[in-house]
């Protein structure tokens, strides 16, 4: 390995704890959340001063956490509350108060979550946005996973591979990318109309 300082940068901290690959960082205030390949969600705590982090909060199945690979992590801010979105192989979906760590509610899907994005809508309603293993990419209303539209293939236009990247865009846009090299811009032009219950 390199040692010393490189281009201006240097090792400041290594955060062990995950046994398995990280597929997913994201801040959230002072906390940073990761999740992998172990089924673990970790929130680390991050001084400001320093950029030092300690682990706070280890979440697994044990407490409500994922019994399969996490495949994907978003955080969002709704009502003055931060909270972080987590998604598995098993297609289990997870909200989390962002500070504390505790389970808010999870969504059952019938096949893996590989990403997840959080847009909003023309009148600037959260939209959640995941990308199902069959390469489908489902826009759901926050926080009640109401589907509003499903972008795929089988339907109009979507990804015929499946969808291993979703960022939300300027402008209402949607970037999603799949397997086969393929990346998308989807826009919301216009109100989307519910078509369905939630699951």
């Amino acid at each position: 390995g390199h040692t010393g300082a490189a281009g201006g940068f240097q090792v400041f901290a290594a955060l062990e704890g995950h046994v398995r690959g990280v597929t997913g960082l994201q801040f959230a205030g002072k906390f940073l959340w990761s999740a992998a390949v172990d089924r673990c969600l970790r929130v680390w705590q991050v001084s400001s001063d320093t950029g030092a982090a300690q682990c706070v909060h280890t979440i697994t199945a044990a407490n409500l956490g994922h019994a399969e690979a996490v495949a994907a992590l978003e955080a969002w801010a709704w009502q003055d509350t931060a909270y972080m979105i987590s998604a598995d192989l098993a297609g289990s979906v997870s909200v989390w108060e962002a500070g504390n760590g505790n389970h808010v509610y999870t969504e059952k899907f019938p096949q893996p979550v590989l990403a997840l994005a959080v847009t909003s809508d023309i009148a600037g309603a959260p939209l959640l946005a995941l990308a199902l293993g069959d390469g489908a990419v489902e826009l759901r209303e926050l926080p009640t996973f109401t589907l509003k539209a499903t972008l795929s293939a089988q339907f109009s236009a979507g990804h015929r591979e499946t969808v291993r990247a979703l960022t939300a865009g300027p402008s209402n846009t949607l970037y999603s990318g799949s397997a086969d090299g393929m990346l998308m811009v989807w826009q919301i032009v216009g109100q989307i109309v519910g078509i369905g219950g939630s699951g």
